[in-house]
């Protein structure tokens, strides 16, 4: 069975999307699937780890990739399944001033190009995809002049968002309108959550299936602390993320700065990266133990 994932974020980049979808690939691959993933090049503060990330397997059965060319893994799956197969083929991308593709003008770099490098090579017997809605969009009409049916990756409800970051009502509409489209035209809709489930029907997905985000634990950190990590007597409450504004992490601060004096010895620790960074440090300057 061969895969392929059209997504403008891939793993090693520093973002959730990334990881997810990273692990969406190692279960894909152990359970024998050959898998072909279509993104954007690394940005340039990822790039000199690139070679290095390419050529590490994401998975003990999984293969690797050099340059253009795939290698096969070696060796079954702790299951007994054979190995899949990975090729990863990055493309030119616009990114903004922090590194990030994000914005309609850095996606639309992606996803035009996307659907002429989706109706050129091997057919693949399904395609994966996620938000944005305009790639959802460029994935929808690259399927249907191929006659593969898609699955859409529902993480994030993009027209709520863009909603309540107050975005002017005709984009908001736009996006709607493009969402919509990508949504009806999936042959199945993965969602992360009820709530996702709830909207990505109302924007006209037929058949959705929740599967909830996971989480694996890195070894260093099960094992305690990590060597940077702050230490204190009291609890450690951690914000792993994305910082944009609609997603309002600032709440965090004011909950942890109202309970301070409850907690002791306590820590708020922020993990992430996004376009209301600088503001969220603007304002845990002035809470201690953030």
């Amino acid at each position: 069975m061969l895969v392929t994932l059209a997504t403008r974020t891939f793993t090693p980049e520093p973002t959730a999307a990334a990881l997810r979808l990273g692990a969406l690939v190692r279960s894909l691959v152990s359970s024998g699937a050959s898998v072909r993933v279509l993104t954007s090049r690394l940005a340039p503060s990822v790039a000199r780890d690139g070679a290095r990330a390419a050529s590490r397997p994401l998975g003990s059965s999984q293969s690797t990739r050099r340059g253009n060319a795939a290698v096969p893994g070696r060796g079954p799956t702790a299951g007994g399944v054979g190995a899949g197969l990975v090729e990863v083929r990055r493309a030119p991308v616009l990114r903004d001033r922090t590194g990030a593709v994000r914005g309609y003008v850095s996606y639309l770099s992606f996803d035009l190009p996307l659907v002429a490098r989706l109706l050129t090579g091997a057919r693949p017997d399904v395609v994966a995809c996620e938000p944005p809605p305009t790639t959802g969009a460029a994935v929808r009409v690259a399927c249907a002049l191929r006659r593969v049916p898609y699955v859409y990756y529902c993480a994030d409800v993009v027209s709520d968002a863009a909603s309540a970051a107050g975005v002017p009502g005709v984009v908001v509409r736009a996006v709607a309108a493009l969402e919509s489209f990508a949504l009806r035209g999936a042959h199945r809709v993965i969602a992360v959550s009820a709530g996702v489930s709830r909207r990505a029907r109302e924007l006209g997905a037929r058949d959705v299936t929740v599967v909830p985000n996971g989480v694996r634990v890195p070894g260093e950190i099960a094992a305690g602390y990590p060597d940077s990590f702050p230490r204190c007597s009291g609890p450690v409450f951690v914000y792993a993320g994305t910082v944009a504004p609609w997603l309002a992490p600032e709440v965090f601060v004011e909950a942890f700065e109202r309970a301070r004096g409850r907690l002791g010895d306590a820590r708020l620790v922020f993990v992430g990266q996004g376009s209301g960074w600088e503001d969220l440090v603007g304002r845990a300057r002035a809470v201690a133990g953030v």
